[in-house]
């Protein structure tokens, strides 16, 4: 068996459109695989990162709903204004 690097295999792979990888060359090679602690920190750490974007989006959309709100006050505010003082805006 060969031991190979991601990049070997790739330039092994045929097809143009939607290169494949062909089977023989993958089964002949070692691939290498994280042990299971190593696998569970790297899920671990996804996981983390996973619920940073979803704190951050949580954040996002409740920034939208306070601008929504703020332009409606801002609105409001403004034809309030223009009625009173109709020649000034």
């Amino acid at each position: 068996m060969n031991f190979s690097s991601s990049s070997s295999l790739a330039n092994q792979s045929t097809g143009s459109k939607m290169p494949r990888a062909d089977w023989n060359v993958i089964s002949a090679s070692l691939l290498s695989v994280p042990s299971k602690p190593e696998q569970t920190k790297i899920a671990d750490f996804l996981s983390a990162i996973d619920d940073k974007i979803n704190l951050v989006n949580q954040q996002l959309e409740k920034t939208k709903e306070y601008k929504k709100g703020l332009l409606q006050i801002t609105e409001d505010v403004y034809l309030r204004l223009c009625r009173h003082s109709p020649n000034k805006f």
